[in-house]
């Protein structure tokens, strides 16, 4: 990473694999409460400002963080898909939008604590490829798509990409999920079915660990909800 965040530091090689474990664990307890919720589940919404308030306006400040605007969810033209799921007693808060940019097909999945970004269209052979050009082209998203992706401070789009097992990668893998200090400082994915997924964290550095997933949503708009 190009400059280390005072929350994070550098570990010893033991932690460093300790690390990588945990964010596995927690990134795929994340995917799975993303995939428990299939599209038919969400409520769809024509204007934005329907959603939560507070949801709403922690959706707008992240994005505007991790996205470059062209690429942002909540760019004016043309208008993404919006739609909401309320928490149930196996599900969490969720928003999801649907939209093109940069010609590529993208699905983004927040909950209060990540985003998860779906990008079909990402050079096929290139991912279906050796590890080299697998790496290539997720650089080639990450740079159309994210901020700070040319290399802005604190990013971990400056960090060395990192083909982990089967079709996992990391950025920035050494940096503590818990103790993330800046936006994008540490970013998990994988290549599935010829797409790629990019799982970001909503971590601010006031704050050690992540909140209630499904008290994302405020109390009137889900009583107004049958929740």
């Amino acid at each position: 990473m190009g400059a280390k965040s005072s929350g994070t530091g550098s570990a010893s090689p033991g932690r460093s694999a300790a690390l990588r474990r945990e964010a596995r664990v927690r990134a795929a307890r994340w995917l799975a409460a993303a995939r428990r919720v299939p599209r038919e589940d969400y409520t769809w919404v024509r204007d934005f400002e329907e959603v939560s308030g507070p949801a709403r306006a922690d959706s707008w400040s992240w994005c505007d963080l991790l996205f470059r605007p062209e690429a942002s969810p909540h760019r004016e033209a043309p208008a993404p898909r919006h739609g909401f799921h309320v928490a149930t007693a196996t599900t969490i808060d969720l928003l999801r939008h649907e939209y093109e940019a940069c010609g590529l097909d993208l699905v983004v999945t927040e909950g209060r604590n990540f985003v998860l970004v779906e990008v079909t269209g990402a050079s096929p052979e290139a991912l279906a490829g050796g590890a080299r050009h697998r790496a290539a082209a997720i650089r080639d998203v990450t740079q159309a798509l994210f901020a700070g992706a040319g290399g802005g401070p604190g990013a971990a789009w400056a960090a060395p990409l990192r083909l982990a097992a089967g079709d996992a990668f990391e950025l920035n893998a050494g940096a503590d999920p818990l103790l993330l200090g800046r936006c994008a400082e540490r970013v998990d994915g994988r290549i599935c079915d010829g797409a790629l997924q990019f799982l970001l964290y909503k971590k601010s550095p006031q704050r050690v660990g992540y909140l209630d997933a499904c008290q994302w949503f405020d109390d009137d708009f889900r009583r107004a909800r049958g929740r």
